[in-house]
């Protein structure tokens, strides 16, 4: 028995080989068929053109996605031109507010404050110079040898308001005001036609008193001015302002002077190239409301801006720089040819933190 288990064990890999040749030969039949259902080439060629047929197979997997691919192509671009469509019907049902800008170049138009204000955080220091009358002569140098100066700096709390400190030569002054943005030209959504600005300054005479044997008071060397600036920029290079003034006086020169005093002053503003303009600023004052001998200031300015510095060259019959002096103290009359040439320099300075300069 066990002679006959190990010749079993013998024969075994034999049968084995044998079964995987008839497996082979079987399955050689098959291949070859369906290699000349697909293919004219004789039984010899049947590996090659198997071969070839999976190559084909291969090669024609990759190429099968590329219609799914090609059709989603085109609903990103629909739904893109859907997507903008909703926004331009958003828009126009909830149109965004314009606000209109720079309708005057700096916060003066020359003497006289404009709607404008420097914004958070800036500090615009200015330095304005008024020399002599023209009509002075050579003697004088036509003016240059007399002056009168202010200097100050106005600073920006928020972009709405501001406030303001100088110190003028002319009747050795100094002077504090407050501005306020009440409203500002806009057009779309919230649409108004025009900027208004509130003005209200404080002024202080440090001159010997005129008559010291008498009892005087400290509250006599004070002044104040209140102004309603109301602005419109009709173009990019045209814009107006009216601004109706009332001066008020603790003392004035006469017993028949009111302590009150009103004016109503124009000003317009024509850009003439990117960095000039020319400026022109009259102030009427309401007889009856106003010192006697007083003349109607009228200046004529150009501005000219160089980077951070902006140069304003006036010609002027006022001697005061200050709004309390331009508007009650003019005497000059431009048909005497008593013109003061001067000019006004502004540089400012950002120091505050980069929050308090977002609007």
């Amino acid at each position: 028995m066990k002679n006959w288990i190990s010749i079993l064990l013998l024969l075994a890999p034999f049968v084995g080989s044998a079964q995987q040749k008839s497996k082979t030969s079987k399955s050689t039949p098959q291949k070859t068929t369906s290699t000349k259902s697909t293919t004219t080439a004789p039984a010899s060629s049947a590996p090659a053109s198997a071969k070839s047929t999976k190559s084909k197979t291969v090669d024609t997997l990759p190429s099968a996605p590329k219609p799914a691919t090609s059709q989603p192509a085109t609903k990103p671009a629909a739904a893109g031109g859907d997507l903008m469509s909703m926004l331009d019907e958003e828009v126009k049902k909830n149109p965004e507010t314009n606000y209109t800008t720079a309708t005057f170049k700096t916060t003066r138009l020359i003497n006289a404050h404009s709607v404008e204000n420097v914004a958070a955080g800036v500090l615009d220091v200015k330095i304005s110079h008024r020399f002599g009358t023209l009509n002075s002569g050579f003697n004088n140098l036509f003016g240059l040898d007399n002056a009168s100066i202010r200097i100050g700096a106005d600073y920006g709390i928020t972009n709405w308001l501001m406030v303001g400190l100088g110190r003028s030569s002319f009747e050795k002054q100094y002077d504090g005001f407050l501005k306020l943005k009440l409203l500002r030209q806009s057009s779309g959504k919230r649409s108004f036609p025009f900027t208004l600005s509130g003005f209200a300054g404080i002024y202080y005479q440090t001159l010997p008193w005129q008559y010291p044997a008498r009892k005087n008071y400290e509250t006599s060397r004070f002044n104040y001015v209140f102004q309603l600036l109301l602005a419109r920029k009709f173009s990019e290079g045209f814009s107006l302002q009216l601004s109706p003034t009332l001066t008020h006086y603790n003392l004035v020169p006469l017993t028949a002077d009111k302590n009150d005093m009103l004016a109503i002053g124009i000003g317009a503003r024509q850009k003439l190239s990117k960095r000039v303009s020319m400026n022109v600023e009259y102030y009427y004052n309401v007889p009856g409301y106003s010192l006697k001998g007083i003349q109607n200031p009228l200046s004529v300015g150009f501005d000219v801006e160089t980077g951070g510095h902006v140069f304003q060259f006036i010609f002027t019959n006022s001697t005061g720089i200050a709004e309390n002096q331009y508007l009650t103290k003019t005497t000059g009359k431009w048909s005497k040819g008593d013109i003061h040439f001067g000019f006004n320099i502004s540089r400012v300075f950002t120091i505050g933190g980069k929050n308090r300069m977002k609007k």
